[in-house]
Protein backbone atom coordinates (compact mmCIF):
# COMPACT_ATOMS: atom_id res chain seq x y z
CA UNK A 1 0.00 0.00 0.00
CA UNK A 2 1.46 3.52 -0.79
CA UNK A 3 1.92 5.76 2.31
CA UNK A 4 -0.18 8.74 2.30
CA UNK A 5 2.23 11.01 2.06
CA UNK A 6 3.43 9.31 -1.38
CA UNK A 7 -0.46 9.14 -2.85
CA UNK A 8 -0.94 12.68 -1.95
CA UNK A 9 2.50 13.97 -4.14
CA UNK A 10 2.43 11.03 -6.98
CA UNK A 11 -1.44 12.47 -7.06
CA UNK A 12 -0.72 15.97 -7.36
CA UNK A 13 2.25 15.45 -9.23
CA UNK A 14 -0.10 13.72 -12.19
CA UNK A 15 -2.01 16.62 -12.52
CA UNK A 16 0.73 18.93 -12.36
CA UNK A 17 2.75 16.94 -15.31
CA UNK A 18 -1.23 16.85 -17.56
CA UNK A 19 -1.58 20.15 -16.60
CA UNK A 20 1.75 21.65 -17.88
CA UNK A 21 1.58 18.96 -20.88
CA UNK A 22 4.38 16.79 -19.74
CA UNK A 23 2.63 13.48 -19.65
CA UNK A 24 5.74 12.50 -22.10
CA UNK A 25 7.95 13.57 -19.58
CA UNK A 26 6.65 12.28 -16.45
CA UNK A 27 5.70 8.72 -16.97
CA UNK A 28 3.92 7.56 -13.24
CA UNK A 29 5.56 5.54 -10.50
CA UNK A 30 7.94 2.36 -10.94
CA UNK A 31 4.97 0.57 -10.19
CA UNK A 32 2.65 1.26 -12.82
CA UNK A 33 5.51 0.21 -15.27
CA UNK A 34 5.95 -3.30 -14.03
CA UNK A 35 4.39 -6.65 -14.54
CA UNK A 36 5.45 -9.70 -11.14
CA UNK A 37 4.32 -13.23 -11.72
CA UNK A 38 2.10 -13.76 -9.01
CA UNK A 39 4.85 -16.05 -7.11
CA UNK A 40 7.08 -13.60 -7.14
CA UNK A 41 5.08 -10.31 -5.61
CA UNK A 42 5.97 -10.59 -2.42
CA UNK A 43 9.34 -10.83 -2.81
CA UNK A 44 9.52 -7.88 -5.04
CA UNK A 45 7.05 -6.16 -2.88
CA UNK A 46 9.35 -6.85 -0.02
CA UNK A 47 12.74 -6.10 -1.78
CA UNK A 48 12.19 -3.02 -3.80
CA UNK A 49 9.59 -1.44 -0.70
CA UNK A 50 8.64 1.97 -1.80
CA UNK A 51 10.71 2.52 -4.40
CA UNK A 52 7.78 0.54 -6.64
CA UNK A 53 6.32 4.31 -5.66
CA UNK A 54 9.43 6.15 -7.35
CA UNK A 55 8.33 8.14 -10.24
CA UNK A 56 9.75 7.95 -13.39
CA UNK A 57 11.09 10.96 -15.27
CA UNK A 58 12.48 10.98 -18.67
CA UNK A 59 15.36 13.45 -17.84
CA UNK A 60 16.94 15.45 -15.14
CA UNK A 61 15.40 18.57 -15.74
CA UNK A 62 11.60 17.55 -15.59
CA UNK A 63 13.06 15.51 -12.45
CA UNK A 64 14.02 18.66 -10.73
CA UNK A 65 11.07 20.76 -11.48
CA UNK A 66 8.81 17.86 -10.47
CA UNK A 67 10.73 17.17 -6.64
CA UNK A 68 10.68 21.51 -6.63
CA UNK A 69 7.11 21.54 -7.38
CA UNK A 70 6.11 19.28 -4.94
CA UNK A 71 8.62 20.70 -2.35
CA UNK A 72 7.65 24.24 -2.71
CA UNK A 73 3.95 22.96 -2.29
CA UNK A 74 4.51 21.05 0.48
CA UNK A 75 2.45 18.35 -1.32
CA UNK A 76 3.76 15.48 0.30
CA UNK A 77 6.60 12.50 -0.18
CA UNK A 78 8.19 12.28 -3.67
CA UNK A 79 11.06 10.13 -5.17
CA UNK A 80 11.21 11.06 -8.90
CA UNK A 81 14.18 9.14 -10.56
CA UNK A 82 15.24 10.26 -13.87
CA UNK A 83 15.10 7.73 -16.51
CA UNK A 84 18.83 9.31 -18.19
CA UNK A 85 21.04 8.11 -15.43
Amino acid sequence: TMPRAYRQAVAALTRWAEERGLQDRIKGTLLSHIEVSDPFRAAVESFAGTALFNVLALDDEVAAEAVKFVRTKRLGAVVVTPLSQ
